[in-house]
Formats: structure tokens, sequence, C-alpha cells
């Protein structure tokens, strides 16, 4: 994986009728509802907002998927008879999108019937992976489709707008952000082998635990909070802290990564996380070299202006994962789909 994206397809896009389904009628108010008031999100709802579509339940008797131009599905664990439903229902030319919800790490998530998946996926006429494993991944096991990088987008006028100054920052409080997997004690690691005076007065602040009785990571850092909401945890948190630590293992595109580079908070993680490998090249990491990232962390106190540089670039390379990039990539999946000239496009294609 590479930290330079591919190049993308350069469409004009007219508005479409996009909907997005989901598998429970509360999701699919709570989406619809976040997506008419336009807050805050980084998940893939956030299509919703782009194509100013709407999320439905697909097995809401009313619910004719041949009223829409595109339907786009999340393949989860819920939704794999969504999708064939969907294909079953359409019979104009309605396209079906659909792209895994799951890192290539977690697709036991998907149950025991593996080759259900791949059934479901076939369904689709456009098939897409949000992250370059994924897209990788599916295009050695799908040789006789074509598989589409697209990454789901993030609003980053919203983050802008929350967003303070390097200088306003504080300059003691470290973020510490914990996922599924266990990279939770690596992060006190990363502080405790640099031999700075000025580390000793950093506050870690650990967002995620959620009180498993196993699991003592929290004894190691000053405050533990709970999975927060992205609105809480940004204001909280995020948008004052002097850097965010990051192990996540498995190959993603990385929310949390978006929200940093969206605040320009520095932000360090392993280079399997795509944003942070693209908006922050100097700050990522192989998986457990925890030697650079002490290193990076003493550049980032000793030197104001290589933390303000840093910053200030990955606000400035966040926008490639910004609304209207990702638009562009959407479009122009179809447009190759149709067989329409997108000049300049390789496919949409990890580098």
């Amino acid at each position: 994986m590479g930290a330079n994206p591919p190049p993308h397809f350069e469409t004009e896009g007219t508005n479409m009728k996009f909907c997005q389904i989901l598998a429970t009628t509360k999701l699919c108010h709570m989406a619809n509802e976040e997506i008419a008031a336009r807050q805050f999100h980084t998940a893939h709802l956030n299509w919703g907002k782009v194509f100013r579509g709407e999320v439905k339940r697909v097995w809401d008797p009313r619910f004719d998927p041949n009223d829409y131009e595109v339907i786009h599905a999340q393949l989860t664990g819920d939704t794999l008879d969504a999708v064939r439903e969907i294909r079953r229902r359409i019979t104009g030319n309605t396209l079906l999108v659909v792209n895994p919800d799951y890192s290539i790490d977690s697709w036991n998530i998907y149950g025991h019937h593996i080759e259900t998946i791949f059934d479901v996926l076939n369904c689709a006429d456009i098939i897409f992976g949000q992250c370059y494993a994924t897209v990788e991944f599916l295009r050695a096991q799908m040789r006789d489709r074509e598989i589409y990088y697209c990454p789901h987008p993030v609003d980053t006028r919203w983050l802008a707008n929350h967003a303070k100054t390097y200088s306003s920052r504080s300059k003691e409080d470290v973020i510490i952000a914990v996922h599924r997997d266990n990279e939770r004690f690596t992060p006190h690691w990363v502080l405790r082998g640099s031999k700075l005076e000025n580390v000793q007065k950093l506050v870690t602040h650990m967002v995620g635990w959620n009180g498993e009785s196993t699991d003592l990571s929290h004894k190691i850092y000053d405050h533990v909070f709970p999975r927060l909401t992205n609105p809480e945890v940004i204001d909280k948190l995020y948008r004052n802290a002097f850097c965010i630590i990051d192990h996540y293992s498995y190959r993603v595109q990385g929310r949390t990564a978006m929200e940093a580079a969206g605040l320009g908070v520095p932000y360090f993680a392993w280079d399997t996380c795509d944003v942070a490998a693209y908006c922050y090249p100097e700050l990522v990491a192989r998986p457990g070299d925890l030697g650079h990232h002490t290193a990076m962390l003493e550049d980032l106190i000793n030197d104001v202006d290589f933390a303000a540089e840093v910053s200030a670039s990955a606000k400035e390379k966040i926008e490639f994962f910004g609304f209207e990039e990702c638009e562009k990539r959407f479009r122009g999946m179809i447009d190759a789909h149709q067989g329409k000239d997108s000049s300049g496009s390789n496919n949409g294609s990890p580098a």
C-alpha cells in the first residue's frame, strides 16, 4: 500500500436519485434524520448527504428499487439477504452498488458460510472497496469482476469549522484510540520510550474502553472514556489534542484518521490505515515499529515548525476524502460501468 492515492475520475455530475438500504426501520429513521440535519458522521451514511438521497429498509413492501437510479448497500452480516432481495426486485435500469463493510481482518463477522458473501457480491452491478487492502483482496478473489477503489467521504467543511489552530491547541493532551483489536498497550510504550523531560508532562486520555474485566490497559493511562459519538469525542477531546495515537492493526480506510486530519491534529498510526498513510506520511510506521513513533513524537515536541507543518499538510490532504472528490469517484464508477468515457481514469485502482 502506497501513501499516494490513485488518480480518480473527473466527471461532471448531475443529481441522481440515490438510495441506501439498511437492515432495520430504526436504523433507517436515524440515518434519514442525520442526513436531513447534516449531522456530522464519518461512516458510509455520508453518501446520502453527498447525493442528497435517502435511506430505506429493503423489507418495506412500499419500497420499490426501480424508483431510483442507484441503490447502494454496504454489505454487513444482516444485509446479505437484503442485497439478494434488491436484485430480485430490480426490473429496470436501477444500478445496484455494493461494498463490503468490514476490514478483511474481520470477515469472520460474516459467519461460516463465506461463499455466500461472494454470491451476494455477484448480485451487484458495481462492487467497490473503501480501503486499498479490500480492493486488492477482492480483485484476487473475483478476477472476472471489475473492482473499484472508492473511499467513503468525510465532511471536511464541518471538521474545518470545528478545528482549532495549532498554536491554540493543548501541548500536553495525548489521545489513545481503542478499537476491536488488542493494540491498546503499545501507545504507552511509545511514551515510555522517550527520554525527553517534556514527555513526563503529557496527559493521556484513552477513548473506547468498555470496562472489560480482563483488560487492564485503562490502568496505565490518566483518563479513560467509553466510546463516544463522533461530534462528542471531537469537541471534547480531539480538537484540542497535541496528538492522537491510534495503533489499530486492521487494514482499514480509517475513520479516526479522517477526523484527526480534518482537525489538523498530528496522528500516529500503523501504515495499515489508508488515510493515515496519505495524510501523515511522516507519522505512520510498520505495525510494531514503536521506535519510529517515539522518535517522531520527540520531533513534534521539540520542533514547533515541524508540528505546525504536519498539521497544515493533513488538513490540505484530507480533501482527497472530502465530499466533492468522493462524489467524482462514485460517479466515475457509474460512468465506467455504463461505458462512458471518463478522462484520466484508471478504474479507481489503488496505487
